[in-house]
Formats: C-alpha cells, structure tokens, sequence
C-alpha cells in the first residue's frame, strides 16, 4: 500500500495515531483467530487489516476513551498513573 493510501486512511478513521491503534487492535483479534470481514485470498493480517478499514468494515467506535488513551501510553513506553505506584509521590526526585 502506497503512502498516499496511507494518510487516506488515517484522514478517514481521525489521525495517523488512531489509525495504529485501530490495525493493532484489529490484527490481534485476526492473529488470535477472529474471521476475516472481507473476501480475499490474502493471508497477511496487516493488509487485510488496512482493506477492511478500506472499506469500512472496522473502525474505533467501540473502543472506548479510556482504552484508546491506555493504547496510546503503552505505545508511547508510559506506565498510567494508576499502574504506577510511585505516581503522586512526593519523595520521587
């Protein structure tokens, strides 16, 4: 897929970074057995992953603001404050 495919597609679903989070998720659920939602005789998850977010068959709706921020920390390397113990701690220098 070419880069202008690309920036499409991460217009379409609201940012480049939501569209890492929608083909991560999706190609997980596709490693771990999910159906495909589209015919193809492709067998690579990421390309099917971007046809189907090509074509409308996924999208991040039901992924809620809390998780899409937990994503967005994970990818990012941070440990949420609730995860951390030592957030809020005053004697952390």
């Amino acid at each position: 897929m070419d880069r202008n495919k690309l920036w499409e597609l991460s217009a379409k679903v609201g940012g480049l970074f939501k569209l890492t989070v929608l083909l991560q998720k999706r190609i997980r659920e596709l490693v771990n057995g999910a159906p495909k939602l589209i015919e193809t005789p492709i067998e690579d998850y990421v390309t099917i992953a971007l046809m189907e977010v090509e074509q409308d068959k996924i999208s991040l709706d039901d992924m809620s603001d809390e998780e899409l921020e937990k994503q967005q920390a994970a990818e990012a390397g941070e440990v949420p404050p609730a995860a951390n113990p030592l957030a809020g701690n005053p004697f952390r220098s």
